[in-house]
Parts: structure tokens; C-alpha cells; sequence
């Protein structure tokens, strides 16, 4: 009986082992079909054509947030209510950006609370007249951002707009809906009917995107079977990055025509969530930084490993977009560096204070929450 069982298992384990053979060997001979030149046109084409639509429409005491995706990965609709019962001479912040910002994070629980509700709570408690409007959207990159305040300001204008900017979405969403669609087999297989049941989107998400095709990546680049021009990688993140740079300058503009202050938040991740780029850079980078009981060398080699990963599940942290951001500041533009305020604190990029690659857990959102109280107080932003 003991024979059989074991038999058995052996079997199994060596079914499993041809088939992960024949994906990685197919995974492996599609990348030899890059079109470098190609991937950079179709990114193109995909930042100029309308990819999204955002509106928002009122009922009673309620905003409806309605955002419809037009590409063919993400989920296709999505809806927020807010509140919304502005008095005669009220002074209201507006804040924009992605799931970062929401109260109703599925892995979080109920009694979750994202840094806005927080933010929100230390001005109630100070006896500040402040109603603050979250308009945190799932999915959302800068462009959604762009028409999301557009929308916005259409039913009513804020004292003061908080901008969670971040430039990991719109490399993450880049790379996802264009770029691994040409040069993951998985991900182009599962995409290549235009109706999929929820259930696709699960295993694409959550195996073949987020584990299998990055170390099948790594995997082919340490036994020489992939080999990546680095260099042509190169010109779609600055692509991205250019459209991202030319989103977040509108967004001021926005601001500015409407005599309206702007807070841009230069946002945080979770560093010890492993990137995925070239090898072996990356990974030795990375696994230095796992190593270093040093804090600021700790930092400084998972920054530099982030920096460096382009075929990661989420695109974390690009140096250039961080550059760009903190050199923004100017009449009417405030620089909220939350990632500078928790290196000061010490704080653990990793998975103690992160749910993900991005969210964040509740202890570490009630302390952001509480910083940008103590950086809007003290610069003289708030408005009694």
C-alpha cells in the first residue's frame, strides 16, 4: 500500500515537472520574438487613446464615482459613493489617487481606515471646520487622477486638493495592459479572448503575472535562454515616465486656473516585496538590502533594486519619477515627501507595515494620517 502511495506521488511529481518544463521552454521561445520597436509604438498609441472613462454624478447628499476601463486586463467598471453635504462658506479638502486611499480594502477588515479618515479625525479633534471628500478610485493612474479632478471641480471647488501622485500605477498599468501582453506567453494566452469570466483575471493576477513569468524571467536570463535589451527597455520607461511627468503638470495647472493650493504626496511601498528586472542586478541588489542590518544601506540597496525592476506584478519605485515629483514645489504647489518623513522615523518599508506591494496596514496609515495633519498645520496650509 506504502509502495502504491508512493508510486503515485512520484507520478504526480513528474507530470508536474514536465508540464512546468514545456510552459518554461514555451515562456522561454516567445521572448525571442520581441519587438522592441513594436512595444514602443503600441505603449504610444495606448497613452494617446482614451483608455478610461471617469464621471461623476450627484444624488442628494451623495457624489457617484463611476470609472469604466477600456483596456483589456483590468476589471471593467468601478463605483464609489461618497458623502457629499457641503455647507454655504465651507472650507473642504479634496483628495485623489488610488486603493491606497480607501476605507473598504478587502484584506484589511472592517474596522480599516485609510490615511484620508485618519487625516479627517485629527482635524475634527482639533476643532478645525474641515469636511474633507475622498475621491480614492481602484486601478487609478494619473490620468484617471486628471479627469477625476476635472470632474470634481465641475460640481464644486475644494480649499485645498491632496494628490497621492504615484507613478507606480501608471508603469504598473503600462507594462500590464501593453508591454506583458507581447512578451509573457501566459499573460497573452489569458488575454486573448475579449470576455473572460472573473476567474481568468484571479489566475492571471494572482499566479501567472505575479509568480510564475517573472521567475520563469529570471530563471531563462540566469540560464542564458532570455536575453533583454535592457537599453530598448530603457525607451518605454521613459515613455511612461514621460506621460506620467506631463499628467501630474496638468494636474497643477488645474490647480493653478482654479486658484486652487495643491499638496502632491510622494508616496511609499513595500520594499521587501521582491522586483523583478534584470539580472543579476536586480536580485543581488535586493537580496543585499534583505541582508544589511544597516538602515540607510538597507534602504539604499532595496531603492536601487526597485528602481531597477520593470517586470515586477507592481512596478514600484522609479528614482526619476521621485526626482521629478520633489522638485515641483512653487507658489500654490506643496511637497508632502512622506517617503523622507518615515525614513526620518525609521520606519520598516517591508511587510510589518504593508499588507502588499502598496497597501498599507492600519497602525502605519493612522501615523501617515497623522503626519500630513502635522505637515498641512505647519506649513500653514489649513484654513479655519
Amino acid at each position: 500500500m506504502k509502495n502504491n502511495f508512493l508510486s503515485w506521488l512520484l507520478g504526480i511529481l513528474v507530470i508536474l515537472i514536465v508540464i512546468y518544463s514545456l510552459m518554461f521552454a514555451g515562456f522561454c521561445l516567445n521572448f525571442q520574438k520581441i519587438n522592441y520597436r513594436d512595444i514602443y509604438f503600441k505603449l504610444e498609441s495606448y497613452f494617446k487613446g482614451e483608455h478610461s472613462c471617469v464621471t461623476i454624478s450627484q444624488e442628494k447628499d451623495k457624489l457617484i464615482l463611476n470609472f469604466v476601463n477600456r483596456d483589456n486586463v483590468w476589471d471593467k467598471t468601478d463605483k464609489n459613493e461618497i458623502n457629499f453635504t457641503p455647507h454655504p462658506g465651507e472650507y473642504s479638502i479634496y483628495i485623489f489617487g488610488a486603493s491606497e486611499l480607501l476605507n473598504t480594502l478587502k484584506i484589511a477588515g472592517k474596522e480599516y481606515k485609510a490615511f484620508p479618515s485618519v487625516l479627517e479625525e485629527q482635524i475634527n479633534n482639533n476643532g478645525t471646520n474641515i469636511a474633507i471628500y475622498n475621491f480614492g478610485m481602484r486601478y487609478f493612474d494619473t490620468f484617471n487622477v486628471k479627469k477625476m479632478i476635472k470632474e470634481a471641480l465641475r460640481v464644486k471647488k475644494p480649499g485645498l486638493i491632496i494628490c497621492n501622485s504615484c507613478p507606480s500605477t501608471d508603469f504598473t498599468k503600462a507594462y500590464m495592459t501593453v508591454v506583458k501582453p507581447e512578451v509573457f506567453l501566459f499573460t497573452k494566452i489569458l488575454l486573448a479572448k475579449p470576455i473572460r469570466p472573473k476567474f481568468f483575471n484571479y489566475v492571471l493576477r494572482n499566479f501567472f503575472s505575479k509568480y510564475f513569468e517573472p521567475n520563469a524571467m529570471e530563471l531563462g536570463q540566469r540560464l542564458g535562454w532570455i536575453k533583454i535589451d535592457w537599453n530598448e527597455v530603457k525607451h518605454w520607461d521613459e515613455l511612461i515616465f514621460s506621460y506620467y511627468k506631463n499628467n501630474v503638470e496638468e494636474i497643477i495647472r488645474l490647480a493653478r486656473d482654479n486658484n486652487i493650493p495643491i499638496v502632491l504626496v510622494v508616496p511609499v511601498f513595500n520594499l521587501e516585496e521582491k522586483p523583478y528586472g534584470q539580472y543579476p542586478q536586480v536580485s543581488e541588489l535586493y537580496y543585499k538590502g534583505l541582508k544589511e542590518k544597516d538602515y540607510a544601506k538597507r534602504l539604499d540597496y532595496l531603492f536601487k533594486a526597485n528602481d531597477l525592476g520593470s517586470f515586477s506584478f507592481f512596478v514600484n519605485r522609479k528614482a526619476k519619477a521621485y526626482s521629478f515629483l520633489r522638485s515641483l514645489e512653487g507658489p500654490g504647489v506643496y511637497i508632502f515627501d512622506l517617503e523622507k518623513e518615515l525614513i526620518n522615523e525609521r520606519f520598516e518599508f517591508g511587510h510589518r507595515n504593508f499588507y502588499d506591494q502598496v497597501h498599507l496596514k492600519k497602525d502605519a496609515q493612522r501615523f501617515i494620517g497623522q503626519k500630513l495633519y502635522l505637515f498641512l498645520k505647519n506649513s500653514g496650509i489649513l484654513i479655519n
